[in-house]
């Protein structure tokens, strides 16, 4: 974090041009925003895995909620795994 912090209060400093702000604010805003940035990057990781579980449990809940189709699939993965067994 403090690289990051450090190379956008450099970027800061180059935008601001010859504007005096003190390099304490600077570091500040710079630290802010690297911050806000990381803080983006979790809440969206988190809300990907989220609908990554919600998507298989969906999946699931639908898969067990068709007797006659989850019943059928069961016996067809029985029978290809016997299948694979006696080969």
């Amino acid at each position: 974090m403090a690289k990051r912090t450090k190379v956008l209060t450099v970027t800061i400093r180059m935008e601001m041009g010859n504007r005096k702000i003190s390099g304490k604010r600077v570091r500040a805003v710079a630290g802010a925003v690297v911050d806000a940035a990381q803080q983006a990057a979790a809440e969206e990781l988190l809300e990907n895995s989220l609908d990554s579980v919600t998507g298989h449990a969906t999946w699931a809940y639908e898969w067990l909620n068709t007797p006659v189709a989850a019943s059928q699939d069961w016996e067809d993965d029985l029978d290809e795994d016997d299948a694979d067994d006696a080969a």
